[in-house]
């Protein structure tokens, strides 16, 4: 009995029909209801062993039984099958599902950056034009939005390579900073004259003490016979001045930032409890000297080529 049981449930599997997990409703029969394809209607289940087979001609009243109370979840999978050619399309909307991207208002700001970028654009055009190279380093000028730097034709591979913004036509060299970072530094053709100094003087003053600049006379010569520009010496001794106030500057902060890094390294030992107020307000410290002491360094650096001009 069991063994064709089996050989039922095999041969009607092979057919398509589909072995549920409810047992046939005879008490003495535990074998599980086959259910017919899904491409057959009415759907019909039948017990392997006590039913016979569907396609037979003479059926037992537990098949139409079973066939008639069993709420297949299958049937209503097949109508709802059946159902999907009545289906009608779904329309797709012609409108947008999302509102129109509108661009933002236009400013003053914005207006000057797009005229930058034109202006910027058809230079470098004309420059590359003449053997000139456009570099993937910006000018560090506020002023100038992301424009890109150029160079000029190489002579030879021994010169320096000069860079220039095209819109400040600020040039610039690459040169390192005291920490070796490297870094773009204005070049400067002759020494500039400090606001500062010449803040309290008359204008003709000024223009005397202005080195790089000839005194411009205002009346006839011998009015002021005995006005000189000044000497290189004193101009010398100026800058040499401030490169030593500059040196003893730079000293203090060093010596401020190693004081600092030691309080921060015995806050942080474990020596003593850890306060993080404490340890923040060390690390900002050493951070605000450390940019200080940058900041110096490079106005060192300025000076002393300044001094071998």
């Amino acid at each position: 009995m069991a063994t064709n049981v089996s050989d039922i449930l095999g041969e009607y599997m092979l057919k398509g029909w589909i072995l549920t997990d409810r047992g046939c409703p005879n008490a003495d029969c535990g074998v599980p209801l086959m259910r017919s394809p899904a491409a057959r209607s009415p759907t019909v289940h039948f017990c392997a062993g006590c039913d016979n087979k569907p396609d037979s001609t003479v059926e037992r009243p537990s098949l139409q039984l079973v066939a008639s109370v069993e709420p297949s979840i299958s049937s209503i999978s097949s109508g709802s099958h059946l159902s999907r050619a009545s289906t009608p399309p779904t329309e797709l909307s012609s409108g947008l599902s999302s509102p129109t991207f509108a661009l933002p208002p236009e400013t003053a700001e914005s207006r000057r950056r797009r005229e930058q970028s034109d202006i910027a654009s058809t230079e470098i055009g004309r420059r590359l034009l003449k053997g000139w190279a456009m570099l993937a380093e910006e000018c560090p000028n506020t002023q100038c939005y992301g424009v890109p730097l150029v160079r000029a034709p190489r002579s030879n591979d021994t010169d320096e390579p000069i860079k220039e913004c095209v819109v400040c036509e600020t040039r610039y060299l690459s040169t390192s900073d005291w920490a070796g970072r490297p870094t773009l530094t204005p070049v400067v053709t002759g020494p500039p004259v400090s606001g500062p100094d010449f803040a309290g003087l008359p204008v003709s003053s000024a223009r005397l003490a202005s080195p790089g600049k000839p005194p411009t006379p205002t009346g006839p010569q011998h009015i002021q016979p005995d006005v000189l520009a000044p000497s290189p010496a004193l101009t010398s001794t100026s800058t040499g001045t401030v490169l030593s106030t500059l040196d003893n500057a730079a000293a203090a902060l060093e010596r401020s930032l190693q004081s600092l890094t030691a309080k921060l390294v015995s806050l942080t030992d474990g020596t003593s409890p850890m306060d993080p107020s404490a340890i923040g307000a060390a690390a900002d410290a050493v951070t605000k000297t450390t940019q200080a002491l940058t900041q110096v360094k490079q106005l060192q650096w300025s000076e002393k080529q300044n001094l071998m001009q």
